[in-house]
């Protein structure tokens, strides 16, 4: 049997952040949150959503 893996962070970099997050946004349906940071650029984050059962 397979051992089942999960995935907790995926980082990439984009040309448009505010484009970014509307896709996510508006596209998706996902809860964006956005975080700004001076040194390495602004963050977004989806939270996890509660497993289906």
């Amino acid at each position: 049997m397979l051992a089942k893996l999960k995935i907790e962070n995926i980082v990439y970099f984009v040309a448009d952040i505010d484009r970014t997050e509307a896709f996510y946004r508006d596209v998706l349906g996902l809860d964006v949150q956005r975080t700004p940071d001076e040194k390495n650029g602004d963050f977004l984050m989806m939270p996890r959503r509660a497993a289906s059962a």
